[in-house]
């Protein structure tokens, strides 16, 4: 009777330890650790194949990465700093039976692309998000039911830099030129053509490819600095009057003529000459995604024009409200501004 009792325990025993292993070896791709070191091999390639769209005093980095381990999935994210204003880039890696992923960072939803081995998507963070405890929030089904679990993560403090200097834009900072009739239409046509064309996204366009926007690296004024706009009113006689402004992007020296390249694959959305903007280039990468290039002394391409990082779409110049000849650059992710250099550092797979 032992002996029976002992094989029958036996047998227990080898049967789930063979459960095990099978469930072992079929779940260990699902969850495989993405290793840093194929992290870094993937953003290495990437630099490699992106070197010549850089300029040599670009200042790389690696990025920084964060891994939640679930039981129904992994989720990798990727930052320059996980700081305000920063891009973020993540995988989901999804098990059996899970469906309807939808992922939320400050109640906006981030728009997925699904893939052979799971999701991937972009995510901005704020500038004015406070520094410290953060959630990402996953909503899911499984087997069927409706499941919410929340991903925590720190965001780091950036200071973003405030200048006293007033900011004098010539006719710009006159308040009596705005009042022209044939300037309130035109600021209003602006307007609207650049409602519209944020209206619309195309789905994922992104690749891993990217390019900076100049050949060189060079920051005149950095992104979300608080500034000191010059206001007066000519016609009136009106003494100045100061107004503080948060610059949503950041200017590239860059002479007159100077090329101007896209910095992601994507479809032009927008590019004309606006009132503010000067001649205005927009590309939308998908799953509204968007750069802009402002300023500009001549563009090369035009609505509906197919894209890829790296494409000469202009040239530096000072049209618009200008002090000089520069690049104004900005990256906006779901509604979000982030710093476009941010974009450049993140391992984005195909």
């Amino acid at each position: 009777m032992r002996l029976c009792i002992e094989n029958k325990n036996r047998n227990i025993f080898l049967t789930l330890l063979l459960f095990l292993t099978a469930y072992a070896a079929c779940s260990g791709g699902r969850f495989r650790d993405l290793d840093y070191e194929e992290v870094k091999h993937r953003w290495a390639e990437n630099l490699e194949k992106n070197r010549a769209k850089y300029p040599d005093n670009f200042p790389w980095k690696h990025p920084e990465k964060r891994v939640f381990y679930q039981s129904d999935f992994v989720v990798y994210m990727f930052s320059d700093q996980f700081a305000q204003g920063d891009a973020v880039y993540l995988e989901i890696v999804p098990g059996e039976k899970i469906e309807d992923y939808k992922i939320f960072f400050n109640k906006r939803e981030i728009l997925l692309t699904e893939t052979a081995w799971g999701y991937k998507g972009l995510f901005g963070i704020e500038p004015n998000h406070p520094a410290g405890k953060a959630e990402l929030e996953i909503a899911y089904e499984d087997f069927m039911q409706a499941r919410r679990q929340s991903l925590p993560f720190d965001v780091k403090k950036k200071k973003f830099p405030v200048s006293k200097t007033l900011l004098k834009l010539g006719k710009y900072s006159d308040l009596s030129e705005l009042r022209k009739p044939e300037v309130k239409k035109f600021i209003k046509e602006c307007l609207q053509k650049k409602k519209e064309a944020f209206s619309k996204s195309e789905e994922n366009l992104l690749t891993s490819n990217f390019s900076h926007p100049l050949k060189n690296h060079v920051v005149t004024s950095e992104f979300w600095a608080r500034r000191i706009k010059y206001k007066y009113d000519k016609a009136r006689k009106k003494r100045k009057k100061q107004k503080n402004s948060t610059h949503k992007g950041l200017d590239l020296a860059g002479a007159n003529g100077t090329p101007i390249f896209a910095v992601a694959d994507g479809k032009v959305a927008l590019s004309e000459k606006m009132y503010f903007e000067g001649y205005y280039t927009l590309i939308d990468h998908g799953n509204k995604i968007y750069s802009g290039y402002m300023h500009q002394n001549k563009t090369y391409v035009e609505k509906d024009d197919t894209i890829e990082a790296g494409d000469k779409i202009g040239e530096v110049g000072s049209s618009g409200a200008v002090t000089g000849p520069h690049l104004h650059v900005f990256v906006m992710i779901q509604g979000v501004m982030v710093d476009p250099m941010s974009l450049l550092v993140l391992p984005y797979r195909e």
